[in-house]
């Protein structure tokens, strides 16, 4: 899901926390994220100096609907603190690989977001 199929990636109350595995691809293949740092980098569209970086893990085995993926077939976690959704809004992101300090890949790589929407607590 993306801004252009009009819904949102991500859905969250204000203040909640959330650590979320991912299985990443590029062009159907899984990417191999031995060395990579991954970061999910946040804007908020109506707030633009609001930006913030949620660190992922990569490591480990993680489990994408019942399918286990390790860091070489792509396996991650997006680990959202309740610090990363304090605030409602809608917001575009994009995941950022970076290897040996050097940007390796983003997601979506077209001219595409990610969006995360924040809603009030009730």
């Amino acid at each position: 899901m993306t801004v252009s199929n009009g819904k949102p990636d991500f859905v969250y109350k204000v203040g909640v926390s959330d650590d979320v595995t991912s299985h990443l691809t590029q062009n159907k293949k899984s990417i191999d994220l031995t060395g990579v740092t991954l970061t999910l980098n946040i804007k908020d569209i109506t707030n633009p100096t609001n930006r913030i970086e949620v660190p992922c893990t990569v490591g480990g085995i993680v489990s994408v609907n019942g399918v286990d993926y390790s860091e070489v077939e792509g396996g991650c976690t997006i680990n959202f603190a309740n610090s990363d959704l304090s605030i409602k809004g809608e917001y575009h992101c994009e995941l950022v690989g970076t290897k040996n300090g050097t940007v390796w890949f983003r997601i979506p790589y077209n001219n595409d977001y990610l969006v995360l929407m924040v809603y009030p607590e009730v």
